[in-house]
């Protein structure tokens, strides 16, 4: 067995190799990987075919390796199109690739010229994956999705290279094509590209495979918002050289439990996912949101002051009041309490600012509910911090 028949033998194991791959890391999410995986298995059953099915006529291996490929092109596209968020058009690349095949069909079983078939297949495989590729230009935000496109261009420019170095090449056979000097390249290249095709889409996946589960642990899910955990991930360091600004806004549901006793948890639930939208209406730039547990939240505004943390505290207040929840089957009125505090000099973290904003709330609660109350600037008394809080 000639070193090339080596080389031939190891590019469909390769491709299937990640197809399987893909396949399993789709079991834990992933943007496309199902795909991917479809795309790869077809792949490598396509090049494969010529020596697996070799007892075969050589127009039907040349006719099954064409529709695996098309196949195989579809998938790539409809991955492409899951990794950017774009939505789904696979009954047009279905089109498309069944337009392709019969005209290959008819290069091949009609008129036997395999030139119009291989430059009919390159072609068609290219004008499945463009689409994606120009739109996904425009929604790369990470590296790892610029290296997909990348490749993708890689992977499109190589199948026009070889439609034009074929339609130039001296002519070839449909039984001489396996050993031909073209066949060689195009494995080689398919080799390559797909290698790199793969591991930019494997990164891709694995890495929103990380991100879903790091959101998981982070996020609180009924409300959409942080929970504790992704409120101290995520909350600035205090160091030495480092100067910390900004407010804490934290937030009561009052009498939240009689919501629950008297309508229902799932009408409980629904009062928190509407409180928290609210407050993340209003949010600016850069600020976290996040659920403590049960009906409390808490709100950092960088680089704001008590007077703007006030005002949008106010206005949820405010809109949370006035809200007709009768949908939700509560038929009580709402109302929240909400405690201010500005981030101090002297604060070893944000916790010494959340303090202070939950003792203007528990000072709000005392003062009937229903009421925004600020921090008053600390004043320092025998060397110690104190505050005080007002409506």
């Amino acid at each position: 067995m000639s070193p090339g028949d080596n080389f031939a033998f190891l590019l469909p194991i390769m491709m299937a190799t990640f197809g399987i791959v893909f396949l399993l890391v789709a079991r834990h999410g992933g943007r496309g990987a199902a795909a991917w995986g479809i795309g790869y298995l077809a792949s490598g059953a396509a090049f494969a075919t010529p020596y697996v099915l070799d007892a075969l006529p050589v127009v039907a291996q040349a006719l099954l390796a064409d529709a695996l490929f098309l196949l195989a092109f579809v998938a790539f596209a409809a991955a492409l199109r899951a990794r950017f968020g774009l939505p789904r058009r696979f009954r047009r690349d279905a089109v498309l690739a069944l337009a392709a095949f019969a005209a290959i069909v008819y290069a091949v079983a009609m008129r036997g010229d395999l030139r119009a078939e291989l430059m009919t297949s390159d072609v068609a495989c290219v004008l499945l994956l463009v689409g994606p590729f120009v739109k996904g230009l425009a929604r790369a935000r990470r590296a790892v999705d610029w290296t997909v496109l990348a490749i993708t261009g890689l992977v499109m420019a190589d199948n026009l290279l070889r439609t034009t170095v074929f339609a130039s090449a001296g002519s070839i056979d449909l039984d001489g094509f396996a050993a031909s000097t073209y066949a060689f390249a195009m494995q080689a290249s398919g080799a390559v590209f797909g290698l790199f095709f793969a591991l930019a889409a494997l990164a891709a996946v694995a890495s929103d495979v990380i991100e879903g589960h790091r959101d998981a642990a982070e996020s609180d899910p009924l409300s959409g918002l942080l929970n504790r955990r992704g409120f101290e991930i995520r909350s600035p360091p205090f160091t030495r050289k480092s100067t910390v600004a900004g407010t804490i806004v934290t937030c009561d549901i009052d009498h939240f439990k009689r919501v629950n006793d008297a309508f229902g948890h799932a009408a409980g639930d629904r009062v928190i996912a509407i409180m928290a939208a609210m407050l993340k209406r209003d949010l600016p730039a850069g600020a976290l949101a996040a659920r403590f547990g049960g009906e409390e939240f808490v709100l950092y505004l960088p680089n704001a002051g008590p007077g703007e943390a006030v005002v949008l505290a106010e206005r949820a207040r405010l809109a949370f009041s006035l809200l007709d929840v009768s949908a939700a089957g509560i038929t009580a009125g709402l109302t929240a309490s909400f405690g201010v505090a500005a981030v101090e000099p002297g604060d070893h973290s944000l916790h010494d600012a959340l303090a202070r904003a939950d003792a203007c709330l528990y000072a709000a609660k005392l003062a009937g509910r229903n009421r925004v109350v600020a921090a008053q600037r600390p004043e320092a008394d025998a060397g110690l911090r104190a505050s005080s809080c007002a409506a």
